[in-house]
Protein backbone atom coordinates (compact mmCIF):
# COMPACT_ATOMS: atom_id res chain seq x y z
CA UNK A 1 0.00 0.00 0.00
CA UNK A 2 1.96 3.06 -0.96
CA UNK A 3 -1.11 5.70 -0.37
CA UNK A 4 -1.39 4.64 3.36
CA UNK A 5 -2.13 8.09 5.19
CA UNK A 6 -5.79 8.81 3.67
CA UNK A 7 -6.76 5.32 4.95
CA UNK A 8 -4.56 5.47 8.17
CA UNK A 9 -6.36 8.90 8.63
CA UNK A 10 -10.31 7.23 8.10
CA UNK A 11 -9.62 4.35 10.18
CA UNK A 12 -8.61 6.93 13.43
CA UNK A 13 -11.42 8.79 12.49
CA UNK A 14 -13.57 6.00 12.59
CA UNK A 15 -12.66 4.14 15.61
CA UNK A 16 -10.03 6.99 17.10
CA UNK A 17 -7.20 3.93 17.34
CA UNK A 18 -5.32 2.01 14.43
CA UNK A 19 -1.88 0.09 14.31
CA UNK A 20 0.36 0.93 10.92
CA UNK A 21 2.26 -2.05 10.53
CA UNK A 22 5.41 -1.93 8.27
CA UNK A 23 7.28 -4.82 6.90
CA UNK A 24 10.70 -3.83 7.66
CA UNK A 25 12.66 -6.14 5.96
CA UNK A 26 12.52 -9.04 3.14
CA UNK A 27 14.23 -12.26 2.58
CA UNK A 28 14.31 -14.42 -0.47
CA UNK A 29 10.95 -14.55 -2.62
CA UNK A 30 8.52 -12.84 -0.64
CA UNK A 31 4.81 -11.67 -1.99
CA UNK A 32 6.11 -7.70 -0.43
CA UNK A 33 8.78 -5.71 -0.26
CA UNK A 34 9.98 -4.42 2.79
CA UNK A 35 8.60 -0.93 3.53
CA UNK A 36 4.92 -2.77 2.65
CA UNK A 37 2.12 -1.48 4.90
CA UNK A 38 -1.00 -2.55 6.40
CA UNK A 39 -3.42 -0.68 8.56
CA UNK A 40 -5.04 -2.78 11.13
CA UNK A 41 -7.92 -1.71 13.51
CA UNK A 42 -10.11 -3.50 15.62
CA UNK A 43 -12.53 -4.62 13.41
CA UNK A 44 -11.04 -4.31 9.73
CA UNK A 45 -7.53 -4.51 8.30
CA UNK A 46 -6.57 -2.33 4.83
CA UNK A 47 -3.69 -3.59 3.07
CA UNK A 48 -1.30 -6.29 3.38
CA UNK A 49 1.96 -7.39 4.23
CA UNK A 50 2.15 -10.08 2.60
CA UNK A 51 -0.56 -12.51 4.11
CA UNK A 52 -0.23 -16.23 5.66
CA UNK A 53 1.74 -16.63 8.89
CA UNK A 54 3.38 -13.48 8.96
CA UNK A 55 0.47 -11.13 8.56
CA UNK A 56 -1.69 -13.03 10.75
CA UNK A 57 0.53 -12.74 13.85
CA UNK A 58 1.22 -9.01 12.71
CA UNK A 59 -2.94 -8.75 13.10
CA UNK A 60 -2.68 -10.45 16.19
CA UNK A 61 -0.64 -8.35 18.16
CA UNK A 62 -1.97 -5.46 16.84
CA UNK A 63 -5.17 -6.27 18.39
CA UNK A 64 -3.77 -7.00 21.60
CA UNK A 65 -1.44 -3.94 22.06
CA UNK A 66 -3.77 -2.00 23.85
CA UNK A 67 -2.63 0.07 26.28
CA UNK A 68 -6.03 0.11 28.36
CA UNK A 69 -8.75 -2.45 28.54
CA UNK A 70 -11.32 -2.25 31.21
CA UNK A 71 -15.10 -3.34 32.30
CA UNK A 72 -17.69 -2.14 34.70
CA UNK A 73 -18.26 -5.48 36.67
CA UNK A 74 -17.71 -7.65 39.89
CA UNK A 75 -15.33 -10.21 39.99
CA UNK A 76 -17.65 -13.08 38.97
CA UNK A 77 -18.63 -10.78 35.72
CA UNK A 78 -14.98 -10.74 35.14
CA UNK A 79 -14.94 -14.50 35.29
CA UNK A 80 -17.33 -14.61 32.46
CA UNK A 81 -15.29 -12.24 30.62
CA UNK A 82 -12.02 -13.92 30.93
CA UNK A 83 -14.15 -17.05 29.45
CA UNK A 84 -15.89 -15.41 26.68
CA UNK A 85 -12.06 -13.57 25.69
CA UNK A 86 -10.14 -16.91 25.97
CA UNK A 87 -12.82 -18.82 24.16
CA UNK A 88 -12.50 -15.73 20.89
CA UNK A 89 -8.66 -16.34 21.27
CA UNK A 90 -7.17 -13.36 23.05
CA UNK A 91 -4.31 -14.17 24.86
CA UNK A 92 -4.32 -14.80 28.75
CA UNK A 93 -1.57 -12.31 28.97
CA UNK A 94 -3.80 -9.64 27.21
CA UNK A 95 -6.69 -11.00 29.63
CA UNK A 96 -4.79 -10.31 32.56
CA UNK A 97 -4.24 -6.81 31.49
CA UNK A 98 -8.17 -6.04 31.89
CA UNK A 99 -8.89 -3.84 34.40
CA UNK A 100 -12.41 -4.99 36.22
CA UNK A 101 -14.02 -3.08 37.60
CA UNK A 102 -12.52 -0.04 36.06
CA UNK A 103 -11.73 3.32 37.91
CA UNK A 104 -9.28 3.90 41.02
CA UNK A 105 -9.86 1.31 43.77
CA UNK A 106 -11.77 2.88 47.12
CA UNK A 107 -14.71 4.46 45.20
CA UNK A 108 -17.87 2.99 46.47
CA UNK A 109 -20.27 5.52 44.41
CA UNK A 110 -22.15 3.35 41.12
CA UNK A 111 -23.36 7.00 39.94
CA UNK A 112 -22.16 7.22 36.22
CA UNK A 113 -20.44 10.66 37.12
CA UNK A 114 -18.33 8.86 39.88
CA UNK A 115 -17.43 6.09 37.50
CA UNK A 116 -16.53 8.51 34.70
CA UNK A 117 -13.98 10.24 37.15
CA UNK A 118 -12.48 7.24 38.66
CA UNK A 119 -11.84 5.94 35.27
CA UNK A 120 -10.52 9.44 34.16
CA UNK A 121 -8.01 9.36 37.21
CA UNK A 122 -7.10 5.33 36.27
CA UNK A 123 -6.03 6.55 32.72
CA UNK A 124 -3.87 9.73 34.02
CA UNK A 125 -2.51 7.34 36.73
CA UNK A 126 -1.68 5.52 33.46
CA UNK A 127 -0.61 7.59 31.13
CA UNK A 128 2.07 8.95 34.26
CA UNK A 129 3.03 5.56 34.67
CA UNK A 130 4.19 5.14 30.85
CA UNK A 131 5.56 8.68 31.02
CA UNK A 132 8.05 8.01 34.05
CA UNK A 133 9.07 4.56 32.41
CA UNK A 134 9.60 6.66 28.80
CA UNK A 135 11.75 8.75 30.70
CA UNK A 136 13.55 6.52 32.53
CA UNK A 137 14.34 4.31 29.23
CA UNK A 138 15.56 7.69 27.47
CA UNK A 139 17.86 8.22 31.01
CA UNK A 140 19.11 4.65 30.60
CA UNK A 141 19.77 4.96 27.15
CA UNK A 142 21.27 8.33 27.48
CA UNK A 143 23.77 7.14 30.19
CA UNK A 144 25.07 4.24 28.65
Amino acid sequence: MSDWIAPLRSALAAEGRAVLVTLASARGSTPREAGAKMIVTSRATCGSIGGGHLEFEAIRIAREDFAYFGLIGSASKRAQFERRLAARGLSQASIARMACPIGVAGIRNKSPGAIAVAVAAELLQLREREAAQRQEAAEARDTA
